[in-house]
């Protein structure tokens, strides 16, 4: 046991030591008004790991899901700063059209991604913009059900009438992406 904590803190003195603090991750932040979540390449996240083109869609089969698509993070988000309380799974798309050009429900991935940033959402925006648990995304199962993200990422299915579940919706912002060589 003494080795297991003489092991930690070892650790933990090289990460600080040798550039722990000079690593990076994805950003949420607040521009020209805007909830950017960023997950770009300069935040750290691996080119192969977001989405580069703009306007991706996904409804699969609950049989048939797309992982791939399923996974899927946009590069850069604008995150609405409000949620849609007690909305339907069709409605709660609907209503994030409605928003302009762009707008949608965010996938699966981006609103876990969404959920885990609950705290730092409401450190910028406040009380009234904490992302609440339950939220709808854009990933249809058959039918009759689509997937929900809870407050602490875990997803779930439920039918899309269920009027329980919450909705924030996001809208990609164009990022040129100038391509690594390796």
């Amino acid at each position: 046991m003494k080795n297991k904590y003489l092991f930690i803190i070892a650790i933990t003195y090289a990460l600080c030591v040798f550039g722990a603090q000079k690593a990076k991750a994805q950003k949420m932040y607040m521009e020209n008004n805007m909830l950017i979540l960023d997950c770009t390449e300069s935040s750290g996240f691996p080119q192969k790991a977001v989405e580069t083109t703009m306007g991706q869609k996904v409804t699969t089969g609950y049989t048939g899901i797309n992982e791939t698509k399923n996974k899927t993070v946009y590069q850069k988000l604008e995150i609405a700063q409000t949620t849609i309380m007690g909305i339907t799974w069709s409605n709660a798309k609907t209503t994030c059209s409605k928003k302009g050009a762009g707008w949608r429900l965010p996938t699966q991935r981006e609103m876990q991604l969404i959920a885990k940033f609950s705290l730092a959402i409401t450190a910028l925006l406040g009380e009234e913009g904490r992302v609440t648990s339950n939220n709808w995304t854009l990933m249809e199962s058959g039918n009759d059900n689509a997937f929900f993200v809870d407050g602490s990422g875990y997803s779930g299915i439920t039918g899309k009438n269920s009027a329980s579940i919450n909705a924030r919706c996001v809208r990609e912002i164009s990022v040129s992406v100038t391509p690594t060589m390796k």
